[in-house]
């Protein structure tokens, strides 16, 4: 008949058994377990187990057989009662075995059949992982300081103790909880002794010779892609070729370089051409336009051939230029081919722009800076800029369905107003039509602000959810009154932008809402809610798992190997149970999109590690500088994005003197007095901010 274990309370009166307990109290248990039919079903099952652990020849298959006699199994639910009840019996089977023995060795026993009992209940736990607050590794942890007092075994109970050791070994490798062992801690050596300890850690060498190691995710996997981008002059090819560059880096470290043939033309003929040059009917002009598309395609194929650390890398090349002729584009195709996986790996990109005002706009904001014009009257440079757009559209011919069914291009119209898309499939394809529905080429404003202080900011402790300090209430009136006479009453210098149209965006915590609280929301006659609200759980600061509510000192003290993991990494570091900032990038990216889309001002007020990210994204930054961002409180920052750069201004609302504010609230104060009471200024300047 099955074994059904009897339902022993959770009353510790295995700590109160002591070394000296009489020979009269163990045989009067003995018997009343005799009584109860037990002591024979333990003989039987634990026979095998028991002979093969004092001749030590323990193997994986006894212990199978062992643990299936009693119904035990990676999939058996036990409880913390089973395992403290199954503790009483396995010692008295072990102690009627090997006889009564010093009280050296009779600790030993002990030591072993709590480490089984902690073992069994930590291998239920697997199973009951709903409550995330309690894992396994926790609740074996807590088992292992409950079960095991201070036991010591010197001398001549070595043997026992080796064997005992061995038997917990087998033990976890069965079960599958290599974290038991270091929870435990069981003695290697004579001179150790069998008791809690505050921090066990077991070499990695002990239980993981070949650990996994951190790499970066390629959204290409593997492939290499060419877009090639195809439209007249101030169609915003250009613009549109950087963003996708910079794109697929910061948010899917995606290997992407921009090739430009202008650049290349400005590097073997300089900077000024003569005039005349693009005209389609010069016949010098449109061989050398030739031989600088023919370098300019060679530069790109070596790029793509490039070896690198590891030969399945994949890559985006994106080759900008007019290519506004179908004889080009088939010269590309042919080109191009043998070096890529497959034609859809080769995408045209036109840009199209029927709008005069649009097209003005776009050689005023970047034409006019462009190198080939340095010097020369505005008036003069327009002119010039717009004669060479014609001498472009006597050779133009866009793409069409009609010629060319069989190619993979996207035609966006007037900065995605209109999309049309043949033969677009795949992953990565698939991501860059997502980016070009957003996209748009005129500069618009976006506000980032980090929220008020908070009362956790004043406390030194990161993460949480905390409401706004006093500095932060007075922080969040003046972000109110800097919103009323700056963002909503600003000349936007575009007919297509509404100040009054102007968007807000927080997270969904307390000190990012609160931050925003006295701005108002009037409606306008077209009915249009100025700055109404958003909220996205997607700008919610990184989360700090375990360490939220620590300040870093605390942090440093109780984790220091944490601390030096995070200080070596800190993009990819991610916190126990909590996030990186390379997680936060992943969602952060679609905030990133929408503000891509938008084209009236937009203020976001969000968190430290937040803003980080979207101001290195905007301002063409790594991924990899993005953690190290300066995002100072009670200011707010604007930044302006154009074809080749990103303006930027930094407005302060609240005075602030050497990174510190000139009047410290209360709160700020106790805190400084507690920090210096513990001595701890010094430590926190080595302490880096923890988010």
């Amino acid at each position: 008949m099955p074994f059904e274990m009897p339902d022993i309370s959770e009353a510790d009166s295995f700590r109160k058994c002591e070394h000296g307990r009489s020979l009269v109290a163990l045989v009067l248990l003995a018997l009343a377990l005799v009584a109860s039919g037990m002591v024979l079903i333990l003989f039987l099952a634990w026979d095998a187990t028991a002979t093969a652990v004092f001749t030590s020849n323990i193997s994986l298959s006894s212990i199978g057989t062992t643990a299936s006699s009693f119904g035990l199994g990676r999939n058996v639910a036990l409880a913390e009662s089973w395992s403290e009840a199954f503790e009483w019996e396995v010692f008295f089977f072990l102690f009627f075995l090997n006889g009564w023995g010093d009280g050296d060795e009779v600790s030993v026993v002990l030591a072993s059949t709590r480490a089984w009992s902690v073992f069994a209940a930590s291998t239920a736990s697997q199973r009951s992982l709903d409550n995330p607050q309690k894992p396994q590794k926790r609740y074996a942890g807590a088992l292992s300081k409950r079960h095991f007092p201070h036991i010591h075994c010197p001398g001549g109970a070595w043997a026992m103790r080796a064997l005992a050791v061995r038997f917990l070994e087998e033990m976890v490798s069965w079960g599958g909880l290599q974290t038991a062992l270091a929870m435990m801690s069981l003695p290697r050596n004579e001179s150790d002794s069998i008791g809690p300890k505050t921090e066990i850690h077991t070499p990695k060498t002990d239980y993981n010779p070949a650990p996994h190691h951190k790499r970066n995710v390629f959204a290409t996997n593997g492939d290499k892609f060419v877009f090639v981008m195809v439209g007249l002059p101030a169609r915003g090819k250009t613009y549109i070729a950087h963003k996708i560059k910079h794109y697929f880096q910061f948010f899917h470290s995606a290997p992407t370089e921009v090739f430009n043939a202008g650049q290349t033309r400005r590097k073997l003929l300089g900077a000024k051409p003569t005039p005349g040059f693009f005209d389609p009917k010069n016949a010098e002009g449109s061989k050398l336009r030739e031989s600088i598309a023919m370098r300019t395609c060679e530069n790109l194929i070596s790029w793509l051939k490039e070896k690198n650390h590891n030969d399945v890398l994949g890559r985006i090349a994106i080759y900008d230029a007019t290519n506004t002729t179908r004889k080009r584009r088939k010269w590309i195709i042919e080109k191009l081919t043998p070096v890529l996986q497959s034609r859809r790996h080769l995408i045209f990109i036109e840009s199209i722009c029927d709008d005069p005002a649009t097209v003005d706009q776009n050689i005023k904001s970047v034409k006019l800076t462009m190198p080939d014009y340095a010097g020369r009257e505005p008036g003069d440079a327009i002119k010039d800029f717009k004669q060479r757009i014609e001498h472009y559209k006597i050779s133009y011919e866009p793409l069409e369905s009609k010629h060319d069914d069989k190619l993979s291009w996207i035609k966006m119209l007037n900065g995605g107003e209109n999309m049309t898309m043949n033969r677009i499939k795949g992953s990565l394809p698939g991501q860059l039509v997502t980016l070009l529905m957003n996209l748009h080429t005129l500069p618009r404003p976006i506000y980032l602000s980090r929220h008020g202080r908070s009362v956790y900011n004043v406390q030194n402790r990161i993460g949480g959810d905390s409401g706004l300090s006093s500095e932060g209430e007075q922080y969040a009136k003046e972000l109110a009154e800097y919103v009323e006479d700056h963002i909503l009453n600003q000349n936007l210098h575009s007919t297509a932008l509404n100040a009054k149209h102007a968007r807000l965006y927080t997270s969904t915590m307390q000190r990012s809402i609160q931050t925003t609280r006295w701005i108002k929301h009037t409606v306008q006659p077209d009915g249009w809610v100025t700055m109404r609200p958003r909220r996205f759980a997607a700008l919610d600061e990184v989360y700090a798992g375990k360490f939220d509510g620590m300040s870093p000192n605390e942090i440093l003290e109780q984790a220091p190997e944490e601390s030096k993991r995070r200080k070596n990494d800190k993009l990819n570091y991610r916190y126990p149970r909590g996030e990186s900032y390379a997680d936060a990038i992943e969602r952060v990216q679609l905030v990133a999109l929408q503000l891509e889309r938008h084209r009236d001002p937009v203020l976001v007020v969000a968190h430290n590690g937040i803003i980080r990210i979207l101001y290195a994204y905007f301002k063409g930054l790594s991924r990899e500088e993005a953690p190290y961002v300066d995002i100072p409180f009670n200011s707010v920052i604007k930044i302006v994005p154009r074809c080749y750069t990103c303006e930027e201004e930094r407005f302060e609302l609240v005075e602030t003197k050497n990174g510190k504010d000139n009047k410290k609230n209360p709160e700020e104060k106790e805190a400084g007095k507690a920090q210096a009471a513990t001595g701890d200024d010094k430590k926190e300047k080595e302490v880096p901010s923890a988010i």
